[in-house]
């Protein structure tokens, strides 16, 4: 059973309280780019096919910052990662480089744009940020952590340091460290140096507005760009590396009985029903071409007919590659889930067959566990399956839960629920996934 990071606050803290880890191994760095071309930023066009090059993005910082590279890999020679990244709320990037990515850990340093020079975001102490440990913020949050671990002779320690980002400066707000004694659970907590309990560490997560997990973003150098050449600069000034890292993150994981409902104003409607999506169909009934789809008829009561046989619901299950985030959500009890799912289905648009049918498949996965956290989503799922349906609906209701099961109650920021109004030819899907 998945255990739910109880201390959002960074990795180091998640990681030593919750028993949730995660790892920013370093991967092999190679450059898509490189070609072994010489070129600098002058030359880029003209040793590469257009089809080998990204474009770079575009603003005052992004010249400052192709100007910095390039004196960089003049004077280095290449070999160092880098990459764009949003630390505080403005529209300027930050440029975090990494000298030697192969090398575990190596610490990676931060640079802004201001007054129409790049400066260095280091601050005393910190000359780089995951130098024993990993570098991770929250995209235009205003923070970033920097954690690493310390083994003693008879205990590990797990150190947490979180910087406030203001403009151009960068400040230590606050060090929480854990230390566990080795083969025992005895653990003592420090804030600042002092000692603390778990509950004043757990209190600190409020100041920081984090809620829930997965929106936090590690800094991996292996799938950033590495630099050897200019057009690898172009390359690592194209894109934002949260996107570099979303797509990373991605993994197929189970969409579990998606049932898709058809309701045409008028019975004996022919309806083709088509899906598209990132991953692979591990079933269907009744079975389709993925190319062609369905082609059903349907009646206004719901009923489809494939030639003699009739049903209530077309049915799929497959592997998708998506990333689910649980920044909001709700953390209900096993044994309230049932009411839950039955006062909040309704309100997300499915009638009473659609929420029984629902509750029947869900309920026994998630009420013998102590607390589920529960969230639907929307685009981390529609965007990855889309659905194509003629003659077109006239409304379309997709409900898409996932969860998973813990052993504390978590203070969620509570999802919105939008209640769609069923009219005209309506199509109704509802399915999920557990998650971890």
């Amino acid at each position: 059973m998945k255990k739910f990071r109880l201390l959002s606050l960074g990795m180091a803290v998640i990681m030593a309280i919750s028993g949730c880890g995660a790892s920013a191994s370093q991967e092999e760095t190679t450059s898509s780019l490189n070609n072994g071309s010489d070129s600098d930023v002058s030359g880029v066009g003209a040793s590469y096919e257009a089809s080998n090059m990204k474009e770079a993005l575009e603003g005052e910082e992004i010249d400052a910052y192709r100007t910095f590279l390039t004196e960089k890999l003049d004077t280095t020679g290449g070999g160092f990662t880098a990459a764009l990244l949003h630390l505080d709320e403005d529209e300027v990037y930050e440029l975090v480089v990494v000298d030697d990515p192969s090398i575990e850990n190596c610490g990676a340093q931060l640079f802004t744009y201001v007054d129409g020079e790049v400066k260095s975001l280091a601050t005393e102490g910190f000359p780089f940020y995951g130098q024993y440990g990993t570098f991770s913020y929250y995209d235009k949050k205003g923070f970033f952590f920097y954690d690493w671990e310390q083994a003693g002779a008879d205990s590990v320690g797990l150190h947490e340091f979180i910087f406030v980002v203001n403009e151009d400066e960068v400040r230590l707000d606050l060090e929480v460290a854990r230390y566990t004694e080795y083969d025992t659970s005895v653990t003592t907590y420090f804030i600042n140096g002092n000692e603390a309990t778990k509950e004043d560490v757990e209190k600190l997560a409020d100041k920081y507005k984090v809620n829930g997990e997965g929106d936090y973003i590690t800094f991996k150098p292996g799938i950033a760009t590495t630099v050897n050449t200019g057009v690898d600069i172009e390359a690592a000034l194209s894109e934002d590396y949260s996107a570099i890292y979303y797509k990373d993150q991605a993994q197929q994981v189970p969409c579990l009985k998606p049932a898709i409902y058809l309701y045409p104003e008028e019975d004996g409607t022919e309806v083709s029903v088509k899906l598209s999506i990132d991953g692979y169909f591990t079933d269907t009934d009744p079975a389709f071409n993925e190319d062609n789809g369905w082609t059903v008829t349907a009646d206004s009561d719901g009923t489809i007919h494939v030639g003699d046989e009739s049903f209530d619901y077309l049915f799929w299950e497959a592997m998708l590659q998506s990333t689910y985030t649980f920044h909001d959500g709700f953390c209900v009890a096993g044994a309230d889930t049932e009411s839950f799912l039955r006062t909040t289905l309704p309100q997300l648009g499915l009638n009473e067959k659609e929420t029984e049918e629902f509750v029947a498949y869900w309920l026994p996965k998630m009420e013998g566990n102590k607390y589920n956290i529960i969230r639907f989503q929307t685009d981390e799922y529609t965007d990855h399956s889309e659905l194509k349906i003629s003659p077109e609906p006239d409304t379309v209701i997709r409900v898409f839960m996932t969860y998973y099961g813990c052993d504390n109650y978590i203070n969620i920021s509570k999802q919105e629920i939008k209640t769609p109004e069923r009219a005209g030819f309506t199509v109704v899907e509802w399915g999920g996934s557990e998650v971890g």
